[in-house]
């Protein structure tokens, strides 16, 4: 299983990577806390962006991988301060697998052209040892974040 979403990871980025240059107008690299702390944002226009994450975590008693694929949407801005409606999936790989829906809002904030902070709020729906439950959530892609735009 572990193959097949590597593969299919894999995949996605080349199919990302395809896009048109004249159609990618921002792409940027980061850093946040949370379970996939690093990580790449692509804008595919000036309102709608991929996020991807990924990364390692570690807990007393275990260390688990973990992916996490989101879109952003731009639902207002005013410069330099983008708010963000965010969706998207996590999976965390350990002793067993966790799914992750989280559903909220990003503000990102440009410090420069080049550099943005963000932070999020929301709830997400969680999958954790066969159990469904939800939780409310503060955070980024995953916390606070840092992203460098090239």
């Amino acid at each position: 299983m572990k193959k097949s979403l590597m593969g299919l990871l894999v995949v996605l980025v080349i199919l990302i990577m395809s896009v048109p240059a004249s159609a990618a107008t921002k792409m940027g690299i980061g850093y946040n806390n949370s379970g996939t702390p690093l990580g790449m944002k692509i804008w595919l226009t000036d309102s709608f962006g991929l996020d991807f994450g990924v990364g390692f975590n570690s807990s007393a008693n275990a260390q688990n991988f973990g992916l996490e694929a989101a879109v952003d949407l731009v639902v207002a801005k005013a410069d330099p301060v983008f708010l963000e409606l965010r969706g998207g999936m996590a999976m965390n790989f350990g002793q067993v697998t966790n799914l992750y829906w989280p559903l909220g809002f990003n503000i990102e904030y440009y410090v420069t052209k080049n550099l943005s902070l963000n932070m999020g709020l929301g709830i997400q729906l969680a999958l954790e040892n066969t159990a469904f439950r939800i939780s409310s959530f503060c955070n980024t892609t995953g916390g606070l974040g840092v992203i460098y735009y090239f």
